[in-house]
């Protein structure tokens, strides 16, 4: 009695090659899901898997054991609604047998590519032939639909291209289903001068704000990022998912660092505590004679002192650039990088750099607080070296209403996993050992942007340098 299921495709597959087989067997499991394969090598195992219903054969009419021209043309007559689909490295000649041209439903020449072509096309002569149904696909799941979170996928400029109901009901619960509003009608931009387009057209990686809900004025914290595939036309596409538990218990705002509290912190840092430090130097340095022990002990002791009182300088900096106005005049960046050049010349001689800018803007800024940012920045570029001399680049390109500034380097460059990190005081990247700094540098850079209403990010890869990207707003002097 025959148990075979009535829906159950069985192939023949005849091939010599054992390995062509196994890798042909598996493609068809994921083309033709259910088909029993019945592989067959040599002649004993031929005669057994003609016992049962063929609905397809793939033979390899290269084959030693069996002239496959006329091993065709017997299946052919004994099961002629069964397709028969050559798959061989050496194809057969249809004007040596003109036969083949009737009993074959196609050739495939055998490759990497050709395992799945014979597979697909053996689908397609069985859907043909009716012996299988031709597939019936679901609908694409809408995986933002299933997000338990608000969610927004959001065009170039600010539209919104799809949103789930949770992000519908959220910001505009009276809105229908299909509506697509733009982004500020929706939510305020992030804090600072731009506004949602030209904050879009600077960003590079995620990033989180707080905002509120325009409908009602819930307190939300959102994140927003580049997604890794533009949509079919190549433009940018970001995705955005909205946080609510900060709508019921709103974190209290941290307190504003006024400038008499800055000035009171530079004055413990530069007195209560640097000058103890100073004299602790001194002091040591005095004792630093003796055997040679005691001499070593003492020299790590100056040089631990050294670097704290080091520490405190650049954190006086660091609280300074805090507490300085940022935009009191306007900051002539060809001048600003001509005197920090001035400034760096030792370093750039001695490690043979060569630096090339684009023309720099006008911006309103302190003159005094971009000079400490180009130069931090520029040292860097000279201080992380890899072993050929430095080649720092520094771009300028103008959108609407922002100044997109890069210094590029060739230097030893900073881990993936450490670029958020390295704008946070005291913190290094890998490589950076053995190397004068406290880690501070950057840290500085990223307070001064911030006070200008700018943005900073870096791209790196070990071993390839850094870009280190900062924007600063345009004002109506500039436009």
């Amino acid at each position: 009695m025959d148990t075979e299921e009535p829906d159950k495709v069985r192939i023949v597959l005849i091939d010599d090659q054992e390995l062509d087989r196994t890798t042909l067997r598996g493609v068809l499991a994921l083309e033709i899901p259910g088909a029993e394969v019945v592989e067959v090598g040599n002649a004993a195992t031929l005669v057994n898997a003609l016992e049962g219903r063929v609905d397809a054969v793939v033979l390899d009419i290269g084959q030693a054991w069996a002239d496959a021209p006329e091993l065709a043309a017997a299946l052919h007559r004994r099961f002629p609604d069964a397709p028969i689909l050559a798959f061989s490295e050496q194809p057969a000649d249809p004007t040596a047998r003109p036969e083949l041209a009737v009993i074959l439903r196609g050739q495939i020449p055998k490759s990497r590519e050709g395992f799945v072509q014979a597979a697909r096309h053996l689908r397609q002569l069985l859907e043909y032939a009716g012996v299988l149904r031709p597939p019936t696909h679901a609908e694409t799941p809408d995986l933002l639909a299933e997000l338990p979170y608000p969610a927004l996928v959001l065009g170039r400029y600010g539209n919104v291209l799809r949103w789930n109901a949770a992000a519908r009901e959220l910001l505009a619960p009276n809105s229908p289903p299909t509506e697509q509003p733009a982004i500020d009608a929706l939510l305020p931009p992030p804090p600072g001068p731009m506004g949602w387009r030209e904050y879009l057209e600077t960003l590079e990686g995620p990033e989180r704000f707080a905002t509120c809900a325009r409908a009602d004025e819930r307190v939300l914290e959102a994140e927003i990022w580049p997604l890794e595939s533009a949509d079919a036309q190549g433009r940018r596409v970001f995705g955005m998912r909205l946080h609510t538990e900060r709508a019921e218990q709103p974190a209290e705002p941290a307190p504003e660092v006024t400038d008499e509290m800055a000035e009171e912190l530079m004055q413990v840092i530069s007195h209560d505590l640097r000058e103890p430090l100073h004299a602790l130097r001194h002091y040591l340095s005095k004792l630093s004679g003796g055997d040679t022990v005691a001499h070593e002990t003492l020299s790590r002791l100056i040089n631990q002192s050294s670097r704290l009182e080091s520490m405190l300088e650049d954190l006086s900096r660091y609280v300074r650039s805090s507490a300085e106005p940022a935009t009191e005049s306007t900051a002539d960046l060809e001048q600003v990088l001509r005197d920090v050049l001035s400034d760096l010349t030792p370093a750039i001689e001695e490690t043979g750099a060569r630096i090339t800018h684009d023309a720099l803007p006008q911006v309103s800024a302190s003159p005094e607080q971009m000079r400490v940012l180009f130069r931090n920045l520029l040292s860097n570029a000279l201080k992380y070296r890899a072993e050929e001399p430095p080649r720092v680049e520094i771009t300028v390109s103008e959108q609407k209403n922002t100044w997109i500034f890069g210094i590029k380097d060739n230097g030893i460059g900073i881990p993936e996993e450490q670029k958020d990190q390295v704008f946070e005081p005291f913190r290094r990247g890998k490589g950076a050992e053995g190397r004068v700094g406290q880690g501070m540098g950057l840290a500085i850079c990223a307070r001064i942007v911030r006070r200008h209403g700018g943005k900073i990010w870096v791209r790196t890869a070990p071993e390839k340098g850094t870009a280190i990207f900062f924007t600063l707003p345009k004002h109506d002097n500039n436009k």
